[in-house]
């Protein structure tokens, strides 16, 4: 299914080529062309039809997307705690939870004024707790305490100081945190604009021409520094948007930020978002109790066995195993070790190179698609 819908990427292509084709040289973003395009193309009617398509789609993945969401908290956090409570009152819960969930998505879009920032932090919030998940699957020396530990530290870094810093006017106009970026030139190669053909830098619209562009200073720990008074030059610089708290504790080992652009800030914040749950994880590890050996055995023989005909089998296989941990040691990776990568078998040869195999035929035929007429 994930497959398929890579599919209508092509489609997405498509309309890029159709942009190119009616709209070469009118636009210098092309993140406005969806928009430009719809404005264009489409009449007062149409463009209704293709609003109310967008709708219905989201629609129909928030609803499965907050009952699921609602289904694992009851299930995985509020049972738990509450016990033997009636179905009803955990029917009861859910539909507390979807009404939370849906009415704080609202919120968090009337509160939020950037979307991309946003995006920033759904890519960044799975490291917090997915870091935790996916070692827990593949190492038995994890425990509990450095679990708990690293969410917090984890939140702390990746939420609640940037989100904290950024409206104290203490740490906004904080002069180590005002740092920026070294300002460099650079030049590009690029399709020229009507303006570029305007002004004699090119003969049509398209040609290959090179610029030479400045590259302004960029705040090393805000998303932007202002004055706080736009009219009076001499006012204090403030620190505005998010306060990026990665970059200022990798600061603390003595890297210098200084010859970075942009983008390589960005790169080095998701970097620390995705690497340091997992340091984190396997050093505190080494200095706390791991979960027993017997429920480790149980966990890791569930994880092994595959699925039986019946429940009644599948909890027989699962305990013989659990007694038997010894006979996966032949198949580790690692044997004895605390690793719990096993050797891959012959399905898991065939789905990862027939995957990476469909991967690659998508791939073709955007190649296709888009050098249609080159």
């Amino acid at each position: 299914g994930m497959m398929f819908k890579r599919v209508m990427m092509i489609f997405w292509a498509l309309a890029g080529l159709l942009a190119i084709g009616l709209y070469a040289g009118q636009l210098n973003d092309p993140d406005l062309i969806w928009g430009y395009m719809t404005k264009q193309l489409l009449g007062p009617g149409f463009i209704g039809i293709m609003m109310i398509g967008v709708l219905a789609a989201n629609m129909s993945s928030l609803d499965v997307q907050s009952v699921s969401l609602a289904a694992l908290f009851v299930h995985q956090v509020y049972k738990p705690l509450f016990p033997h409570k009636s179905e009803e009152h955990y029917l009861f819960v859910s539909r507390i939870i979807i009404f939370l969930t849906i009415f704080g998505g609202i919120g968090m879009a009337l509160y939020v004024k950037n979307l991309l920032e946003l995006f920033k932090y759904f890519i960044s919030m799975p490291a917090i707790f997915g870091a935790a998940i996916w070692l827990g699957f593949m190492w038995r020396r994890l425990s509990k305490t450095a679990v708990t530990i690293q969410i917090f530290v984890s939140f702390l870094i990746i939420v609640i100081i940037p989100n904290v810093f950024s409206s104290w006017d203490a740490t906004r106009s904080y002069a180590p945190f005002l740092k920026q970026t070294q300002e460099r030139q650079i030049v590009v190669e690029t399709k020229a604009l009507r303006a570029d053909v305007e002004a004699g830098l090119a003969q049509h619209a398209g040609e290959r021409i090179t610029k030479t562009r400045m590259v302004p200073p960029y705040p090393l720990f805000f998303d932007r520094i202002t004055r706080e008074d736009p009219a009076d030059p001499n006012s204090r610089l403030l620190g505005v948007g998010r306060f990026n708290a990665e970059l200022w504790v990798l600061s603390w080992f003595g890297i210098d930020f200084s010859g970075f652009n942009k983008a390589q800030l960005e790169a080095t914040r998701f970097a620390f978002d995705a690497i340091f749950p997992l340091l984190c994880l396997i050093v505190l590890s080494y200095f706390s109790k791991p979960a027993s050996r017997k429920t480790l055995d149980y966990f890791f023989a569930k994880v092994h066995t595959p699925i039986q005909p019946t429940p009644e089998e599948d909890k027989r296989k699962v305990e013989e195993n659990a007694a038997h941990m010894h006979h996966f040691e032949s198949r580790k990776l690692f044997p004895k070790t605390h690793w719990e990568l096993h050797k891959p078998m012959k399905m898991d040869y065939i789905g990862f190179f027939g995957t990476w195999a469909l991967v690659g035929l998508i791939i073709l035929l955007l190649w296709l698609v888009v050098n249609i007429g080159a």
